[in-house]
């Protein structure tokens, strides 16, 4: 396993931190307990990606992440994907990085793990994929098909914001994401199939101007702006729903454009209702900021308790 990382001459790469300590945190990444993981996987990704700049070291590293994703338990491949996916993703208006080609070298494996038995390693793999949208005929049908065929609601409502991201509008997938806004049971899947949509429609860079991203907004079907309406009038809501997706989502989706450019309702009972159901679901996090709204609505803290109950 890791055949050659030590040929590798590190020493005469830049990094952020001594490159020659790269190939000890790459083995320390293979079944370690998770504490230890955690602070080698955040050394590492430091020393690759510090700060969003990819440095010299990355086009060397990242086959061994690949080989990785072969390894041990699938419990720890959420970060290596990760990793993977910030080299990956295309800077506008420059050519393909090395490091860049060295990461679509793996794109079998990623979609292999597409199937993997852990939801949050499924959403990875899928946010992975989306990267290359050079390759979107290929890709998009298998990310559409894993949405499909997902037991995991958060995992769907990841897997459609992927899909949105690699590009793909074509009219299977648009039918797919106004499935999910008219027919999903939860609100996770129907926000994320919105938030899809507006992302096909304004597919690299979002309006600074809330007047141009308006139109986006006004362009939804009915029922996907009732969906953005329920969610707008619960703020925090809006920006916790989604929690457990292995990605910086409220920085890389667009929550705050989207929900500031819809109308907001007369009324709140939709909300109400959208939030007291949520509360069946969520995880403490969550629950935190539905009851922060819901109080904001008039709602007592002894009714919040018993809604618990």
């Amino acid at each position: 396993m890791l055949d050659g990382i030590e040929k590798i001459p590190w020493g005469s790469l830049y990094g952020y931190c001594d490159p020659r300590r790269i190939p000890g945190l790459i083995r320390g990444l293979v079944e370690p307990g998770r504490e230890r993981y955690d602070q080698t996987w955040c050394d590492l990704y430091n020393a690759i990606c510090h700060q969003g700049t990819i440095n010299d070291t990355a086009a060397y590293a990242v086959p061994f992440l690949i080989e990785l994703l072969s390894q041990g338990s699938g419990a720890f491949y959420e970060e290596p994907l990760g990793l993977i996916a910030a080299v990956a993703t295309p800077i506008p208006g420059i050519c393909d990085s090395d490091a860049r080609q060295a990461a679509r070298a793996g794109i079998n494996r990623y979609i292999e793990l597409l199937c993997d038995p852990y939801p949050t390693v499924r959403m990875a793999a899928a946010h992975t994929l989306a990267c290359f949208r050079e390759h979107v005929a290929v890709l998009g049908p298998r990310i559409r098909d894993a949405v499909g065929r997902d037991p995991d609601t958060l995992a769907r409502a990841g897997m459609m914001l992927s899909l949105a991201h690699l590009g793909d509008g074509t009219a299977r997938s648009k039918r797919l994401l106004l499935s999910a806004v008219n027919h999903g049971a939860d609100v996770r899947e129907n926000f994320a199939a919105v938030l899809a949509l507006v992302v096909l429609a304004a597919p690299l860079t979002w309006a600074s101007d809330e007047a141009e991203f308006c139109p986006i907004i006004d362009s939804l079907p009915r029922q996907a702006r009732g969906v953005l309406q329920r969610v707008a009038v619960a703020s925090h809501f809006a920006t916790a729903c989604l929690d457990g997706l292995p990605w910086d989502w409220t920085a890389e989706e667009p929550v705050d454009e989207a929900i500031r450019a819809v109308d907001l309702p007369a009324k709140s009972q939709a909300t109400i209702a959208m939030l007291r159901n949520a509360l069946t679901w969520a995880n403490p996090h969550v629950t935190k900021w539905i009851h922060a709204d819901l109080f904001a609505l008039g709602f007592s803290k002894e009714t919040l308790q018993s809604f618990q109950r």
